[in-house]
């Protein structure tokens, strides 16, 4: 099963792989929805330190700014 992720610059494929054999059809959602959340919440706990603070924002673009881009 694939989750389409969209945000505000674009939106991208998750795939989550879900044992067909090991659920109920009708669970088989669910379950891949809590392996997506733990996925996301991974992906999250590791790269917590890549994210940029509002000042930090603010600076980059007024590199550019002055870059004449």
């Amino acid at each position: 099963m694939t989750f389409r992720i969209h945000n505000g610059s674009g939106s991208f494929g998750f795939p989550v792989l879900v044992k067909k054999n090991e659920y109920d059809e009708a669970d088989i959602t669910k379950v891949a929805r809590s392996i997506l959340h733990e996925n996301l919440a991974e992906l999250t706990s590791q790269t917590e330190k890549w994210k940029l603070t509002e000042d930090e924002l603010a600076q980059l673009s007024s590199w550019k700014f002055y870059q004449g881009a």
